[in-house]
């Protein structure tokens, strides 16, 4: 590897400063343009694994990419590339839902809040224990919100029928893929940028 192409890698990798988490820079353009287009790509591979007995519900491993990029990144990184990845989705699928797109939105958006949180590499447990935690209450409540308001907006389901075929589902998949592959990826990323530093 030439040694303009290490020092790009390791600009590109290294670690969010708790500063630049609410401003946008170009650095967080490209991160926001990644993670929403990996997004798309992801569900749209797996839009036809449907959960049986759920409402327009797939397995989605991809739900990893909006609140991995959120923890790295931040709340305007992690909403982005949740909202736009799953509004570019589902507009070559189902067509779009605004309040799933934007439920999909605030699961990055609540992850994002880690680096406020936490201090150092994902390496240590209690970093990505954090992490986890906060990905999971944003799967939750991002979820919850989509599921919740289809009671007036789209489906016109009661509130039993949006829990029970939409939120449980959703949530129960996300949490089940994403919270064990972000900590695969929160190990890789610190892997990296540990070799990128050297």
């Amino acid at each position: 590897m030439s040694t303009t192409t290490r020092t790009s890698t390791a600009s590109l990798i290294r670690e969010t400063r708790r500063q630049d988490l609410f401003r946008l820079s170009t650095r967080s353009v490209v991160y926001m343009a990644i993670g929403a287009a990996l997004y798309a790509v992801l569900n749209l591979i797996t839009n036809s694994w449907v959960i049986p007995g759920a409402q327009n519900v797939s397995i989605r491993p991809g739900a990893v990419i909006p609140i991995f990029f959120g923890v790295l990144f931040g709340p305007i990184v992690g909403f982005f590339t949740g909202f736009v990845g799953n509004t570019i989705s589902d507009q070559l699928t189902y067509g779009i839902f605004w309040n799933w797109e934007i439920g999909n939105g605030l699961m990055g958006l609540i992850a994002g809040f880690t680096p406020l949180v936490v201090r150092g590499a994902y390496r240590r447990w209690p970093n990505v224990v954090t992490a986890a935690v906060l990905s999971a209450a944003g799967i939750l409540a991002g979820l919850f919100v989509a599921a919740f308001t289809d009671q007036w907006l789209y489906s016109k389901i009661s509130f039993k029928a949006a829990m029970t075929t939409e939120w449980f589902p959703a949530a129960g998949s996300d949490l089940l893929f994403g919270i064990p592959l972000l900590v695969i990826l929160l190990a890789a990323w610190s892997r990296a940028r540990e070799r990128a530093s050297r």
